[in-house]
C-alpha cells in the first residue's frame, strides 16, 4: 500500500499558515505499506464547452451579504466558511446570518474538536486560525452553523466549554453536506492553474462564494485601485482567507504594484467591514503566487435528515492506496443503529478529481469483520467532479433496526492514485545525544485525539476487492533520519504516523417524520409545498386548523397559513407556519463625497425598513442594492450589484426606495439623512412592543373621534407612533397593518 499524507495546514491569527514538511518514506509491517507527501493535482477538468463570461459578480445575481468585520480576532477562515454557505442561502433569505463565533470557537473544544489545550484562554482561541482541514470536519459532522442571533460575534458569555458534541449536533440551524476543495497549494504549471481558475469560476457561476487564501502583505496592496498581487512563492506575510464572489478575465495587469504578467483578476469579498478597500472588496490577480486553498460549502435545512453515522471527527489526513498508483479503492465503515431508520444518504470524502463511485448498504451484518456480511442494498452509481466531502442520494432507502450493526460500502476509482480517505496524524520528534527529546510538530491532529474514537471493526479497506483488513491494525513504522534542530544541534529526526478512521458517512431519516419541501418561514405567492416521508406512507394535512385531509398533491401557497400533517398510525404532528415573503435587500451599499458602506436597516412598519445616513444630506449619493427583486428609488430603477448615482437637493431629508418581486409583498426602504425617527411606529403603549395592544388603542382613538367625542388630543409622540402607514391619518387601517405586521414578526 502507498500512503500520501495530505499535508496539515496550522494557521496563526488571521492569517493561514502550512507547516513545512519533507518527502518521506517507509516501509510497514504486514503487506509493505509505504507513504509520502500528499500533493495531488487538484484541479478539476471542466466540462468540455463550458462557456462563461468574461467577467462576472454574484452581487448582480442578487446573491451576497453583508461585509462582516472580523476585529482582533484571527477568525477569517470562519468568516469565509460561514459565507460560503450563506451564499447558497441567501436568495431564500434575505436575513440569512450564520455565526462565525460559534464555528470558531467550537473548532477548538477540548472534548471533540482540534484542541489546543487548558494553557490557552477563551480569548487566545480565537487567534488560533483555521483551514479546510480544521472547519470541514466539524461541519461536516454537523456541529453547527447556528445563527448569529443565537450566537453573536464577540460575546463571552455565550461560550460553553462544557457542550458535548452531541449537544451542538442537536442545536445546529443547518446541516452541511458538501465541502468542494479545488486546490491546498497553487499547481505547479500555468496549464494546470487555467484549469482551476475556469472550474472555480464554473462553481461561482453556478452561485457558490468561494473561499480563498492568499499571503497578505500591505506592501503589495494598490490603494490606489484596490489591487492586490503577491510575486512571492514564499510566505511573504501572513495568510488570510477571503470570499471570491466574481472575476473579470481583462482586469488591467497594470492596475497591480508590480505587472503579474497577465490579466484577470478574481472579485474578492473581505472580513475587514464595508469601511475597508472598495467597500469592503478588492481584485486579487490570476497570477498570485501564494494563493493557497480554494473550496465551497453547501448546506440543507437540519431538518432535512435524522442522524449523521460517522467516524472521521477529525477529517481526511491522509489518502491512501493498497498498491503505488491504484485505479480504484474498496472502503467501509461499520456503524452500530441506534434506532430504527433509514439510510437515504452517504457522505464520503473524495481524494482524487473526476471519479466514479458505487455505494451499497448492507444491514443486519452477521459478522462484525466483514463488511459485507448483511442484507445488500441496490448499487448506487455515479461520479464526482472535485475533490471533497460529497452527499450522495441512495436509490433507495435502507431500513436500520436498533442495535445491529450496518456498514456504508464504497467503490470509488479513476485515474492513478489514492483514494483511500483516512484520518491521520503524524509526530515529529528531536532525539538528542544525550538522549533527551522533543516533540517538534504534532498538528493539528494528535495521537491522543485520534485514539480517543479510533476502535477495532469500524473502518475496512480491501486488499483485494474480496477481502477486509481492519485500518485499526495498520501500523507505520517510525523513519529515523540524521539532522540539526533551529540552533544548528545535531539530532536524530523521528516521524510516527497513526491512521484513523476512513471518512465515509451514513445518513439517516426517520420513519413517521413528514418532511416539508420548504422550511423558510416566508414564501412567495404560489409556490409548491410538498410532503413526503422517507417509505412513502399516506400523510394527512390540515391547514389553519381546518379539518384534515389525504395529501396527494403539492399545496399551492396562496396566503399566510399555518400546516400541519402527520402520517397515518403516527401520534405526532409536524407544523410549519408560512407568511408571505417580502420582497427584500440582502443589502444596500452607499457612497458618498464623505462616506461609504452599508446601511443598516431596522424594521419600522409594515414591510418598512429604516436606516440613518450621517451628516447633512449630499448632492448626490451612489446606492448599490443586492436583491433578487427590482429596486426603484424616487423613480430610478437600481439594478443590482452595481452602484447608481442619485441625485439629492439640499432641502431632501429622505430616499425612499421600493424593491418588487413577482409573488411577493413590495416592501419599502427608508434612507434618512442626518437623523431618523427616534421612535417606534406602531408602539403606542410605548411599552417596546408592536402587537394588538397598539392596534386596539388606535381602534378606540377612531371609533371616539369617529363618533365627535371631545376626549383629550393624543401627545404628538402618540400620533407620530399610531400613524402606522404614513398617511397623516389614524384609523382602522393603521390597526389593521399593525395586527398584520405584529402577525408576520411572530412568525419570523
Amino acid at each position: 500500500m502507498k500512503i500520501n499524507r495530505i499535508t496539515a495546514c496550522l494557521l496563526a491569527a488571521a492569517l493561514i499558515c502550512p507547516m513545512s514538511g519533507t518527502a518521506h518514506a517507509a516501509e510497514k509491517s504486514g503487506r509493505g505499506l509505504h507513504y509520502s507527501p500528499f500533493s495531488p493535482d487538484w484541479s478539476a477538468k471542466p466540462a468540455a464547452n463550458t462557456a462563461l463570461p468574461a467577467a462576472f459578480d454574484l452581487r448582480c445575481e442578487g446573491i451576497g451579504t453583508s461585509v462582516k468585520a472580523q476585529g482582533n480576532y484571527g477568525v477569517c477562515w470562519s468568516f469565509a466558511a460561514m459565507n460560503s454557505i450563506e451564499s447558497d442561502l441567501v436568495t431564500q433569505n434575505p436575513d440569512v446570518d450564520l455565526s462565525e463565533w460559534h464555528l470558531a470557537y467550537y473548532a477548538y473544544s477540548e472534548k471533540f474538536g482540534f484542541s489546543v489545550g487548558e494553557d490557552y484562554t477563551e480569548e487566545e482561541k480565537f487567534q488560533q486560525g483555521g483551514n479546510f482541514e480544521l472547519l470541514t470536519p466539524m461541519l461536516c459532522s454537523w456541529l453547527g452553523p447556528v445563527s448569529e442571533k443565537k450566537f453573536p460575534y464577540g460575546d463571552f458569555s455565550v461560550l460553553d466549554k462544557q457542550k458535548t458534541a452531541e449537544e451542538l449536533r442537536s442545536e445546529a440551524e443547518f446541516h452541511v453536506t458538501k465541502a468542494v476543495e479545488f486546490f491546498r497549494r497553487s499547481p505547479e504549471t500555468s496549464q494546470e492553474w487555467d484549469a482551476c481558475i475556469q472550474a472555480a469560476k464554473t462553481a461561482i457561476y453556478e452561485g457558490h462564494a468561494l473561499s480563498l487564501s492568499y499571503s497578505e502583505n500591505d506592501k503589495h496592496y494598490n490603494h490606489a485601485t484596490d489591487a492586490y498581487y503577491c510575486p512571492d512563492e514564499g510566505l511573504d506575510g501572513t495568510y488570510h482567507a477571503v470570499s471570491v464572489i466574481g472575476w473579470d478575465d481583462d482586469y488591467d495587469a497594470s492596475n497591480f504594484k508590480r505587472n503579474p504578467g497577465r490579466d484577470g483578476a478574481w472579485l474578492i469579498k473581505n472580513s475587514w467591514g464595508a469601511d475597508a478597500c472598495d467597500n469592503g472588496y478588492f481584485w486579487l490577480s490570476y497570477a498570485d503566487k501564494s494563493i493557497y486553498e480554494m473550496y465551497y460549502l453547501e448546506a440543507e435545512p437540519a431538518q432535512k435528515h435524522s442522524d449523521n453515522y460517522g467516524h472521521d471527527d477529525y477529517g481526511c489526513g491522509v489518502a491512501l492506496s493498497v498498491e503505488l498508483e491504484d485505479t480504484q479503492a474498496k472502503v467501509a465503515n461499520v456503524f452500530d443503529a441506534q434506532k430504527d431508520s433509514y439510510v437515504t444518504d452517504v457522505m464520503f470524502f473524495c481524494t482524487m478529481p473526476q471519479a466514479d463511485y458505487e455505494v451499497q448498504v448492507f444491514s443486519n451484518l452477521r459478522y462484525a469483520d466483514k463488511p459485507d456480511s448483511g442484507l445488500p442494498s441496490a448499487v448506487t452509481k455515479g461520479s464526482v467532479t472535485n475533490p471533497g466531502y460529497h452527499t450522495i442520494t441512495l436509490d433507495q432507502p435502507v431500513k436500520i433496526t436498533e442495535g445491529q450493526d450496518f456498514s456504508v460500502v464504497l467503490t470509488v476509482g479513476g485515474e492513478p492514485g489514492q483514494y483511500i480517505a483516512c484520518e491521520a496524524t503524524q509526530r515529529l520528534t528531536h532525539v538528542y545525544r544525550d538522549g533527551t527529546q522533543k516533540v517538534v510538530s504534532e498538528y493539528p491532529v494528535t495521537e491522543e485525539m485520534i485514539l480517543q474514537d479510533f476502535n477495532e471493526g469500524e473502518s475496512f479497506y480491501s486488499y483485494d476487492g474480496d477481502n477486509w483488513a481492519d485500518i485499526f491494525h495498520e501500523i507505520v513504522d517510525d523513519t529515523v533520519t540524521d539532522g540539526v534542530d533551529d540552533d544548528g544541534k545535531a539530532v536524530e529526526i523521528v516521524q510516527e504516523t497513526l491512521f484513523g478512521n476512513l471518512c465515509l458517512k451514513a445518513l439517516t431519516k426517520d420513519a413517521g417524520v413528514v418532511e416539508f419541501s420548504d422550511y423558510n418561514t416566508a414564501l412567495p405567492l404560489g409556490e409548491e409545498i410538498t410532503l413526503q416521508t422517507v417509505t412513502g406512507e399516506p400523510i394527512y394535512y390540515s391547514i389553519n386548523g381546518g379539518a384534515y385531509m389525504p395529501y396527494t398533491e403539492p399545496i399551492v401557497f396562496e396566503n399566510a397559513m399555518t400546516v400541519r400533517a402527520y402520517v397515518e398510525g403516527c401520534d405526532a404532528v409536524y407544523e410549519q407556519q408560512y407568511a408571505v415573503r417580502e420582497a427584500r435587500l440582502s443589502v444596500l451599499g452607499f457612497e458618498t463625497g464623505y462616506d461609504a458602506g452599508e446601511l443598516q436597516f431596522r424594521r419600522t412598519g409594515l414591510h418598512t425598513y429604516e436606516a440613518t445616513l450621517s451628516g447633512a444630506a449630499p448632492q448626490s449619493v451612489e446606492l448599490m442594492p443586492i436583491t433578487t427583486g427590482e429596486v426603484l428609488c424616487d423613480g430610478t430603477a437600481l439594478p443590482t450589484g452595481e452602484m447608481t448615482a442619485i441625485s439629492v437637493s439640499s432641502e431632501q431629508k429622505q430616499l425612499v426606495l421600493s424593491v418588487s418581486q413577482d409573488g411577493m409583498k413590495t416592501t419599502r426602504y427608508i434612507v434618512h439623512f442626518g437623523a431618523s425617527a427616534d421612535f417606534t411606529a406602531g408602539d403606542c403603549d410605548f411599552d417596546g412592543a408592536v402587537n394588538a395592544k397598539d392596534a386596539a388603542e388606535i381602534l378606540v382613538y377612531a371609533a371616539l373621534i369617529g363618533a365627535g367625542s371631545d376626549a383629550a388630543q393624543p401627545t404628538a409622540q402618540w400620533q407620530q407612533r399610531a400613524d402606522f402607514n404614513c398617511d397623516s391619518e389614524i384609523n382602522a387601517v393603521d390597526a389593521s397593518e399593525i395586527l398584520v405586521y405584529a402577525a408576520e414578526a411572530a412568525v419570523n
